[in-house]
């Protein structure tokens, strides 16, 4: 053997050990295996006889610890969230809230006189337009700024909300200013008109019996007043237009007067178309009393002297006609050379105020029976408040409900955690 087979044999000797050892450990170990099988099987045959103590199980009990943990904070949050809440509402409305009483009135708006298109809608069962509106203005004051102030002045109405015995949450703080207490007024009252009667119902809440009835006595009070203003409006208005008019024809024809007076005194005239008339009868009869003169002179001087006593008599009287004659005609054109306007001219002024008085007299009267006709139109038109329900005095409570309310509030809060957690637990297993 040579030396390089020796030395090749020396380096495999020690692997061949090492791969021996292995396969003896080998064999032991499936020797162990199938004595551990063999055991097993022994103690399968035997346990309907012998009872077998069972090791706990680690990965239940991992599990479960794993679930408590994951259920705590949804009991702290069902704790803090539903059931102290719902514990505090039994408390508050079981026996910290006060109680609260309920007035009620029930009235409506109504009119003496009703035009023809109304009593048109109300015979067909609609209600008429007039009525709808003065309810609805009724309505609107009551929740109003002005119907809170007129309740304050006339019972109080800020003091009694802001009693000592009524509950913290419930009653209106004393120093709240006037917005907020209209905003607590329109909380305590409900407000309903049906149709087509037009029939409001109006009902307020206070803390006390004699409190509901006193404020819905005075809220009565006050929407009959609120009635009788705008009736009294209603009225003033429709006899304001008439008046207006008839002053505003009063005045013009006031100054178409002035006018003519004026032009009188200016012109010398009363009656211009009087004046031109008279003068033109007496210068017609004057010249037929000339001409007739003539003819008798005429007829005188043939049968005697010129120079005869009864020929200078009858010239003496035509010339004394003549002269009236020219007396006359100078009344008519000496306007003329004094600076004034013609005859005619004033005739035409004095016609066109003439006429303008004349249309203006008329319009006057035409004014004066349409403010009279206004007059009794309005004294027809009376608005009032018919209250047929008054307010009375409560005897039982209307609110609040302390055994639903609880009840509501915890079947909410209830409702409302379930939703939180079950999203809550979407996302937590979705975002690990």
């Amino acid at each position: 053997m040579s030396v390089v087979e020796e030395a090749s044999l020396a380096e495999r000797q020690p692997l061949e050990r090492a791969s021996n050892a292995r396969r003896e450990r080998a064999r032991a170990q499936a020797a162990r295996f199938a004595a551990e099988l063999q055991r097993h099987a022994r103690h399968a045959r035997t346990r309907r006889r012998v009872p077998v103590l069972k090791a706990p199980n680690v990965g239940a009990l991992v599990q479960n610890l794993s679930l408590a943990s994951m259920a705590r904070p949804f009991m702290l949050s069902a704790l803090l969230l539903v059931a102290l809440p719902s514990l505090a509402a039994t408390l508050y409305f079981g026996w910290i809230a006060s109680s609260v009483y309920e007035a009620e009135a029930r009235f409506a708006v109504r009119t003496g006189a009703v035009s023809g298109i109304d009593a048109f809608t109300s015979a067909a069962g609609i209600p008429s337009v007039n009525q709808v509106q003065d309810s609805l203005i009724v309505a609107n004051f009551i929740v109003s700024q002005a119907a809170v102030e007129e309740l304050e002045r006339g019972t109080g109405l800020r003091r009694r909300y802001t009693k000592g015995d009524v509950d913290y949450i419930s009653r209106l703080a004393s120093d709240a200013p006037i917005e907020d207490v209209v905003k607590f007024w329109q909380r305590k009252v409900s407000v309903a008109i049906e149709s087509p009667s037009g029939i409001i119902t109006a009902r307020v809440r206070a803390f006390s019996p004699e409190d509901a009835q006193a404020i819905a006595e005075a809220l009565v009070h006050t929407s009959e007043l609120l009635v009788n203003r705008l009736g009294a409006q209603s009225r003033e208005d429709l006899v304001s237009n008439s008046e207006k008019e008839l002053h505003g024809v009063e005045e013009r024809l006031r100054a178409v007067r002035e006018k003519l007076n004026q032009l009188r005194v200016s012109e010398g005239i009363i009656d211009p178309q009087l004046t031109a008339q008279g003068i033109n009868t007496l210068l017609t009869e004057l010249r037929s009393e000339s001409v007739k003169i003539e003819q008798e002179i005429s007829t005188t001087e043939r049968s005697i002297s010129k120079q005869a006593p009864q020929i200078e008599l009858q010239r003496t009287r035509l010339a004394a006609v003549r002269e009236q004659m020219d007396l006359l005609q100078k009344e008519l054109t000496q306007r003329r050379s004094e600076g004034r306007d013609g005859l005619s001219v004033v005739m035409t002024r004095f016609d066109q105020l003439a006429l303008e008085r004349q249309v203006l007299e008329r319009q006057y009267a035409t004014a004066a029976a349409s403010l009279e006709q206004a007059r009794s139109a309005a004294a027809r038109q009376q608005m009032y408040l018919a209250t047929f329900v008054r307010p009375t005095r409560p005897e039982d409570p209307a609110g609040p409900r302390r055994v639903l309310y609880p009840i509501l509030v915890a079947i909410g809060l209830l409702i409302a955690w379930a939703i939180g957690a079950s999203s809550f637990s979407r996302w937590r297993n979705r975002h690990g």
